[in-house]
């Protein structure tokens, strides 16, 4: 009699890939997270993940110039260091027509405007030929996904200029497999617009025609559920967070219940580290402590929207029902023993004491935790995080501590000099406090980095002169600074209750998918020329007066961790920057010139709730400034926008 054989069953088989463009330093945490719960929560399904972004990049580049980034020898010659990143940035540029550029410590993406509405969407599909993607995705990813057997493939959007790569990548997964491979496309800007993309009308009934479902908010327990639907053949009715085309209409389940942090498994990165073409010399691994932000209040800020928690915000928002508050936002944080636990195997497993926290911030009671968790476990990691200008840092004591933890960068959100600006936009913190912050995390040995935003509520060219101040006052405890300007996002508590601040807005002059909202032509803000003008302003003052910060910042965020804080400094110092002043510099000190000439004279002869005093010194500055010409070099512009500061 013949021996039966033995059939094994193929494993269902799932793929999760976050996508370009994006940091090519940061394995993405979105997928990894997915991935780890999908192993706990589904065994017998097989679970494949892969960064696009690194891939593509060694696609356009060539695995020889990635290498050069991995190197850590490379990195501690700066010069070295420096040709090499220029090499990459001709090869980008000539491998795809100018589309991909290395500028400064990113990697910029310069597409064009399809990914701010779904028209745009389905325009990028019907010609998808031509997208700069369409052949690394047609020869390297598609014969990935038939040799891996996968049955269904998420995509994760992490990025408004994902948004065409994604919906491009789907449509070719979906026109060569059909239903034979299911797609599923999910993360934060998914999340952030989700009020649109689970509308039940045409626009809509196209784009599903590229994918199968959509996830919104936190996807672990979504995902898990829905591949347990598809795989025993099931309905997917009733699971949570998924919107989807059932016949010829677009169904949805807003409704969830928002998870508890500790029982969410940790994430994966197996995949991700064993690609190697990550543009660091060791992984860098991303871990959540929690997930939104403990203070939540930023009138300007619509970051913690993602999370599971601020459905609320989103819920009131639709529902036309927007409220004076829009807190309920809070953090949710897991057991720091579970933390410490899952960071110490994570560092064991991929050989690695580099972290990156990748929480909105890190602050308070969990930050001083966390640090003495630290100590205790004899936990061995340097690490980055996002801070923020409270009182902790004020005891030197604690950053000392802090650094000794192994935090070696953390980067805050100043925004403004202004505690008038500050306090409208309620940023939470008092800005006296900012100078002694960055001294004491300094003289602990720790990089620190700040964000400058021009243009909020409240703002004008004097208010946001301060910044020069503060600059020249706190530069020697400065690693790396960014200014930029201030847009309206989408969720922001200004964005959902406008009149509040004052503000005008032209939503529907706004596309569909657009996360920063257009404002009207009296909007009550900054205008953009004035913002843009000044950011331009505050950029010349870093690369003038601040030498270290054009060096340090070649280097991406994480890659710093590799040199520490003497070495980048050693490399500023040994480099002469020279920044001439041509034509362009010139129209920039005679826009904000203007700009400031004409604020004075209104605060002094129009705006009549200001004190005799106060007003007297804006008349007296007015008239020197009314008959003179724009100054023409560094120092007296810069020396303009500290004497009007301080009136």
């Amino acid at each position: 009699m013949a021996k039966k054989e033995t059939i094994q069953e193929k494993k269902y088989a799932v793929g999760l890939f976050s996508l370009p463009a994006y940091n090519p330093v940061y394995m993405h945490p979105a997928t990894a997270y997915l991935a780890g719960h999908l192993k706990t929560k589904n065994p017998d399904v097989e679970v494949f993940q892969r960064d696009l972004n690194t891939d593509s990049l060694e696609y356009f580049l060539g695995r020889e110039i990635i290498t050069q980034m991995r190197d850590l020898r490379e990195y501690q010659d700066f010069q070295g260091f420096i040709k090499a990143k220029n090499k990459i940035s001709r090869t980008i540029g000539e491998k795809t027509n100018g589309k991909l550029s290395v500028v400064g410590n990113s990697v910029v993406y310069n597409c064009n405007l399809k990914y701010k509405s779904r028209q745009g969407l389905l325009d990028a599909v019907s010609e998808k030929e031509k997208d700069l993607y369409y052949q690394f995705f047609g020869t390297q990813i598609l014969p990935e996904i038939e040799r891996r057997g996968l049955n269904f493939v998420g995509l994760s959007v992490s990025d408004q200029k994902q948004m065409v790569p994604a919906v491009i990548l789907s449509s070719m997964i979906k026109e060569k497999y059909g239903d034979s491979v299911k797609v599923a496309l999910g993360g934060n800007i998914i999340t952030r617009n989700y009020d649109v993309l689970s509308k039940d009308d045409n626009l809509n009934k196209k784009l599903f025609n590229s994918f199968d479902y959509l996830v919104h908010h936190e996807g672990e327990q979504a995902l898990s559920e829905l591949v347990k639907r598809l795989q025993e053949g099931k309905t997917v009715e009733g699971v949570q967070k998924l919107i989807w085309k059932d016949g010829n209409k677009i169904r949805r389940n807003l409704e969830f219940e928002v998870q508890d942090v500790n029982y969410l498994s940790p994430p994966d990165f197996d995949d991700l580290v064993e690609q190697t073409n990550h543009w660091t010399p060791k992984p860098v691994i991303p871990y959540l402590l929690g997930r939104g932000c403990d203070w939540s209040g930023c009138a300007f800020c619509d970051i913690p929207v993602g999370y599971d928690h601020s459905i609320t915000r989103m819920r009131k928002s639709i529902d036309g029902k927007a409220t004076k508050t829009f807190k309920g936002c809070k953090r949710r944080v897991q057991n720091l023993n579970k933390t410490i636990s899952e960071i110490k195997k994570l560092s064991e497993k991929y050989g690695t004491e580099y972290f990156s926290f990748s929480d909105e911030e890190l602050v308070d009671g969990l930050l001083e935790d966390f640090v003495n968790k630290i100590k205790e476990s004899e936990l061995n990691i340097k690490w980055e995080m996002y801070g923020r200008i409270e009182d902790l840092y004020l005891d030197k004591d604690f950053c000392k501590k802090l650094y000794d933890s192994g935090c070696r960068f953390i980067q805050f959100g100043v925004e403004s000099a202004s505690e008038e600006v500050l306090k409208r936009n309620n940023k939470g913190y008092e800005f006296r406090k900012a100078g002694d912050v960055l001294r004491n995390t300094y003289e602990a040995g720790i990089m620190n980095h700040v964000f400058l935003l021009t243009g909020l509520p409240g703002d004008n060219l004097i208010e946001a002169s301060k910044l020069v101040t503060f600059l020249e006052d706190s530069r020697e405890y400065l690693t790396t600074i960014k200014p930029i300007s201030y847009k309206v996002s989408k969720w922001s508590p200004i964005a959902l209750r406008p009149e509040a601040k004052g503000i005008k807005l032209d939503k529907k002059g706004t596309p569909d998918l657009e996360q920063r909202i257009n404002v009207a032509k009296d909007s009550g803000l900054m205008s953009r020329h004035k913002t843009m003008d000044f950011v331009r302003l505050l950029g010349l003052w870093v690369a003038q007066k601040h030498k270290i910060n054009p060096a340090t910042s070649e280097y991406m965020y994480s890659q710093r961790l590799f040199l520490g804080r003497d070495k980048l400094e050693e490399f500023g110092k040994s480099v002469n920057y020279l920044v001439m002043i041509n034509e362009r510099e010139l129209k920039t000190f005679r826009s904000v010139y203007n700009g400031i000439r004409e604020e004075l004279k209104q605060k002094a002869y129009q705006e009549k709730s200001l004190d005799k005093d106060r007003r007297t010194k804006f008349r007296k500055k007015y008239e020197e400034l009314k008959s003179k010409a724009a100054p023409e070099n560094f120092d007296e512009m810069f020396s303009l926008c500290q004497e009007v500061s301080k009136i």
